[in-house]
Order: structure tokens, then sequence, then C-alpha cells
């Protein structure tokens, strides 16, 4: 056997350079390459080796988008007050209280100067700030008199004149700018425009190619055969550039593998493509909004490349995360026969995307390759709908349609009909935090020791498995054709066969509270409402599963709890580090699930299941020592079923657990 990997990396230096030091970016490669040597059954009959080889591509590029804001020192400076605020904030809340800062009041400065032809006068201010405004005056006639003034610095100005005058000058201090109204609401709106904080984005693609029956054996030099007029497997291959197909036919020209019927083994891709991106938010100091998106795409391919009548099988699966508000909150009631508007849309789609099907094959031709060799009398011919049309039910239909019904931004009318949308299609989750409220209230300061709001979203479409059929074939076109079975007649498909797509969303949570006391009690509040609906292929049917949650929590620390037991307080040196809090918590959850089945061709809803469902938990945690640890708990669920299915059930543990460490 030979077995040889090999790594590059490159972190491309455009952070070096001033104009782009605000981004990164690198790019990542890796590869393997395996030679089995295969066995021999006699002196004519091999089975000949292994190939195997495998490439993963990852780059990676990053944007700090406050390093380019504060490239202006406007911008630079609206970020510094920003932050300032935000941690004078923070340490109000952990003082308390605070004196208000009190206006300042402008400040002046007056003194008389006897000027004579064409000199140069220095007037020291210390105001240490140039918003002044310079007034002169004649002494002795009391009119303005205009000067040119320059700014030396921060504490200082002069002036000159061209007459011998004596001239009384005034110097007021103006209202610093960072208080004036119109600076104030401008920096604001700039922080505001400056949200996006930073954004980073990463591509992944790998391939992997398997291919038996190989004849040749491996070399020396990188594992290489040179008997021939040309290295095999290549250094392509074996640094992981070549591969697929096109490797396996160039292996088949070249003779470096066995062709013989009697071996089934194919020669096997694999391919993954995986996107991922994610940015942070932050339209106000203590909002953050974290966005993430990903795309992924795993296919693999069995190729019998000994049988060139054998088509390439294909089968894979696909995720991507979307957004479906618009369908969110329309599931339904069981007063109204779960009607949905989602679902209802979706049968309105399904007429609208069958018409768009059979819009595309008419005038077509149907192919003269594949299974219609054997339909002379249809091969070539123009395609004809009374023989075989496209299926209502089919997945080429009913994806499609639930797409456009469920997810945000797609119109049956003119929407793509594959069931992979494209990586451009990969809308972002998001998780939004906020603790600015003590800073916008700050009578709250006086109740609370801290309060944050948080709203979690996330959704995400998949293709949980999909695999190619065996006879499709395609015009010259593009269109294509499978033969269906049951009338021994070619009829328009796609290339895959797809039993099911998922669509998974969670409000985690919708709306979630959590606050802290000035007595150290912590309370927290959670609604969540997630769903999980299934589209059948097969039975032309919709399962759609609802769990809505309310959660109610408290907690509290007893400090020092081991001086309340009348234990000494253990101050050693394997002790120092070792909190001997008491730690409570008390959670109630009120659950309530349904699972609903919703039939296409019928066009009507049902429950199929569900139950409420209230969970007690409380614990208390007590580390008595740096190797032992006590946890009380006690756990109580009461299940109650929507349907006659099952029976209400109650569920109640307890129990005290003791851990010893011997590792710290």
């Amino acid at each position: 056997s030979y077995n040889q990997s090999f790594d590059a990396s490159w972190n491309i230096p455009i952070n070096k350079i001033p104009q782009t030091d605000w981004m990164s970016a690198s790019l990542k490669y890796k590869s393997t390459y395996e030679w089995q040597r295969g066995t021999k059954v006699d002196e004519v009959t091999e089975t000949g080796g292994i190939l195997q080889n495998q490439s993963n591509w990852q780059g990676d590029i990053k944007f700090n988008f406050e390093t380019l804001y504060n490239k202006s020192p406007f911008l630079k400076k609206v970020n510094d007050r920003f932050k300032k605020q935000n941690n004078n904030t923070l340490r109000r809340n952990q003082t308390r209280k605070e004196p208000a800062r009190k206006p300042s009041k402008p400040r002046s400065v007056n003194k008389t100067f006897k000027l004579t032809g064409d000199t140069v006068i220095n007037f020291e201010h210390k105001f240490k700030t140039r918003r002044v405004i310079v007034s002169a005056k004649n002494a002795d006639t009391n009119q303005e008199v205009t000067l040119k003034v320059k700014h030396k610095d921060l504490n200082s100005i002069s002036f000159r004149s061209q007459d011998s005058v004596k001239l009384n000058i005034t110097i007021t201090q103006m209202e610093p700018l960072d208080d004036v109204k119109w600076y104030k609401n401008t920096q604001a709106a700039a922080r505001v425009l400056m949200m996006l904080r930073n954004a980073n984005f990463t591509y992944r693609e790998s391939n992997v190619t398997y291919l038996p029956s190989y004849k040749l054996n491996s070399g020396d030099f990188f594992g290489q055969n040179n008997s021939g007029s040309s290295l095999s497997p290549g250094l392509g291959f074996a640094f992981g550039f070549e591969g697929g197909e096109e490797f396996t036919q160039k292996a088949i020209d070249n003779g470096w593998v066995i062709i013989d019927s009697t071996m089934t083994t194919p020669a096997v891709y694999s391919h993954t493509k995986d996107f991922n991106y994610s940015a942070m938010l932050e339209p106000l100091p203590g909002l953050k909004i974290s966005l993430n998106g990903s795309w992924k795409r795993n296919q693999k391919e069995s190729h019998q490349f000994m049988d060139d009548d054998l088509a390439i099988n294909r089968s894979g699966s696909f995720q991507m995360t979307t957004i479906a508000l618009g369908s969110s909150f329309g599931s339904g009631k069981s007063k109204n026969q779960f009607r949905s508007r989602a679902f209802s849309q979706l049968i309105r789609n399904r007429d609208i995307i069958y018409r768009r099907i059979l819009q595309q094959y008419q005038g077509g031709t149907y192919p003269t390759r594949g299974f219609m060799v054997d339909y002379p009398s249809l091969a070539g011919m123009k395609y004809d709908p009374e023989l075989g049309g496209s299926r209502i039910n089919s997945s080429d239909v009913l994806v499609p349609s639930f797409i456009s019904a469920y997810m945000n931004g797609y119109s049956a009318s003119d929407m793509s009909l594959s069931p992979f949308p494209s990586i451009w299609k990969a809308l972002p989750n998001w998780k939004v935090q906020y603790d600015g409220l003590l800073q916008l209230f700050p009578k709250l300061a006086e109740h609370f020791k801290s309060l944050s709001l948080s709203h979690g979203y996330t959704c995400t479409y998949n293709v949980g498995n999909y695999a190619s059929y065996t006879n499709f074939v395609q015009n010259d076109q593009g269109l294509g054709f499978i033969l269906d079975v049951s009338n021994d007649c070619p009829v328009p498909s796609s290339e895959y066969s797809i039993t099911n797509i998922t669509l998974t969303e969670s409000f985690s949570p919708l709306v979630g509270v959590n606050v802290t006391l000035l007595n150290g009690i912590s309370v927290k509040t959670e609604y969540k409402n997630s769903r999980s609906i299934a589209l059948n292929m097969t039975a032309a049917q919709i399962t759609e599963t609802l769990s809505k949650d309310l959660t109610v929590g408290t907690g509290y620390k007893v400090a020092n709890f081991n001086t309340l037991l009348g234990l000494p307080d253990r101050t050693g040196p394997k002790e120092k580090n070792v909190n001997h809090d008491l730690n409570m918590k008390l959670d109630v959850t009120y659950k309530n699930q349904t699972a609903l089945f919703r039939m296409i061709e019928d066009e009507y809803s049902l429950a199929n299941n569900g139950n409420t469902a209230v969970n007690v938990n409380f614990s208390a945690d007590y580390q008595f020592s740096r190797l032992l640890n006590f946890k009380f708990y006690w756990q109580k669920q009461i299940n109650k079923p929507l349907t006659s299915n099952s029976y209400p059930s109650v569920d109640t543990q307890f129990g005290l657990a003791l851990n010893f460490s011997l590792t710290r």
C-alpha cells in the first residue's frame, strides 16, 4: 500500500496594506492519496488494486468594519463616545448612584492690548478648545473691530493689526460640541449607520474519488508508476487535482483498469460544497444582533464503469438556512379544522407549477438514447402528453409548491423549479440580545442589578435523501424523461427522486427576559415556538409538528453557605479557589405539542397526536470542598394527551447526588 498527504495554507497579506488592514483572508488546501494492492486469484485472474484520493479546499475572509470606520476621525470619535457611555453605564449600575454631570457654564476672559502697526499679539486663554468666540472693540470709541485670528493650539490664539490702536479683546468659550443637540443627533445617526461591526465568510469544497480494479503497481516517486509513456495515475491525481468521472475515463483509455463484467464494484465519487457566513450588528449600544447562514450540498455518484450501458447513480442530501416568517403563525386551531394559509397556498401553487412544467415540454421531442432505444416509434418524435404527462403529485411539482408556500422570497409563477435553491438563497438566522434598558431608564437600576431581553430564530430547509432515476435520460433540449413502468411510456421528470423534505423552524426564544434583582434573586421568562413540517411525496401529505413552551424560572445564591451551617471557613491553599455558595434553581415549564396530518389530494387536515405537559424542576447545588459536591433535585412532569391514543401520566423523580472527585 502507499499513503500520501499534502497540506498547504496561505494567509493572504491584504491586512498588511493600510487601506485594507480591516480585512483578513486565508486559503487552505489538503489532499490525500492512497493505493492498495489488489488480490491475485490465479495466474490469469486478479482483482486489481484500489486508488483513492481526496481534496479539500477552504477559503476564509473576515471583515472588521469597526477598524474601517475608525479610519475616519469623526466616526472614530462616535465609536469612542458610545463605548465610553456604555462603560459609564455599567459602572453606574455597579455603584448604584453617581452624581449627574452638570453642564459647564460658558467661560470668558477679557484683556486690553495696545497695538502698534503690523504687530502680532499672542493671547493665552487656557480653555483647552478651539471652540471660542473672539470679539474686539476699540477701547476709545467702543466700536467693533474686525480681526484675523489664528488658533495656535487649544489654549491660545494670535492676531495682528495694521494700525496703532487700543483694543479690548474678549474670548468666550462656546458650548462643547458634544453637548450641541444637532451634533449629538448626527453622531447617533452615524452610530446607527455603522451597525455592521464584523462579517465572516467561509467556503469549503471536498472531492473524493474511489476507483477499484486498478491493475498497475505504485512506484516510489509520489506513488507513481512510470512503466508506460506517462506517469500513472499522474501527479494531478496524487495531489487531488484530478478525479471523478473524467479521471475514470482517462484510466480506461490508458488501460490502467481491469474491464471485466464479473467485477461489479463501482467507482465512487463524493462531492461536498459547504458555505457559511456570519455577521454582527450593533445598531445601539447594548443591542447585539448575530446573523448566521449556511448552505450545504452532499452528492455521491456510483459509476459502473465496466458497463457502458449502465448510467451513473447519484444520491445525496441538501440543507440550507432560510426564513419562513410568512407562514410561522398560521397553522390554525381545532375550531377552524386546523386550516392553514400556507397549506392552502401550496394547493394553489401546485396547479401553477404543474402548468409551468407542461408548458416547458410543449413542442419538445422524446430522447433518442438511453431506454428510448427500445421505443423506436417514439424516439426523436414530438412529445405527446396524452401518452404520459407529468404527475401533479410528483416531487417535481410538490417541492417547488412547498418552497413557495412556506418559505419567504419565492413566487410560484417565476421561481426556479429546482429542489436545491442556489447558494445565494441561503437566508440568515439570527439571535438578538439587548441589555441597554438600564441605560435608557436609569431608575430601573434602583431595583435591578441586570436586565436583558433575548430573541432567537432558526429555520432550515432540508432534503434528507435524494437519488437519481436509473433510467433517466434527457432530450436535445435538456428536458428529462423517465420510463413509467405502470403504462410502459416515457413521462417527463427531473433527474432525482425525492421522497421527503423537511422545514424546521424555531423561535428560541420568541421572547426572553432575564432579570437579576439587587438582593441576588434571578428571574427568567421564556416563550418558545417551534414547528417541523415534513412533505412526503409518496403519500402526498404533510406532517406538521407544533410546539409551544412557556418557562418561568428563578434562582438564588446563598453566599458562603458553609458559615450558615457553622462550618469553618476553609482558607487553605487547596481551598483558595473553591466557591462554597449554595445555588438553588426552580423552573416551571408549560408545553403544548400538536401533530397534524395535511392531505394534499383531499385538501383537509386532522390532528394525529398531541399533548400538554407541565414540568417542574428544582435543584440545589453545594460545593462542600474541593473534592466533594452535593446536589439535590426534584422533578415532576404531568402529561395530558389531546387525543384518545394515550393516557394521562404523572412522573416524579427526586434524589441526592454526591460527586467525589479524585482528579482535582
